[in-house]
């Protein structure tokens, strides 16, 4: 890495979630891929984001995030805990 440029994320849904000061090369270019890990909502996350040239824009890149993995137990009633029950086959029989 010989510099530094702040670099837009954005989740997938294509909202800017923040803007990280990143290394770039010889080229100006930052990395292809990132990981992130840290605390939210009170549980470990790790996201992944791909690099996206965006020309006519500064910087003329952006991270979009490309997958998201959760560490622990969701908080009941969560987004998170509803998704895992839709996505569980171990519906229990109603008959």
């Amino acid at each position: 890495m010989t510099g530094t440029r702040e670099v837009p994320f954005y989740d997938r849904d294509g909202a800017h979630w923040m803007t990280l000061e990143m290394g770039v090369d010889e080229r100006g270019e930052p990395p292809e891929a990132v990981q992130l890990l840290g605390p939210e909502a009170g549980r470990a996350v790790q996201c992944e984001f791909s690099r996206e040239h965006r020309p006519g824009e500064d910087p003329p890149w952006a991270y979009v995030e490309i997958n998201r993995t959760w560490r622990g137990e969701p908080t009941p009633g969560s987004q998170e805990a509803l998704r895992r029950v839709l996505d569980s086959h171990d519906w229990p029989s109603l008959t």
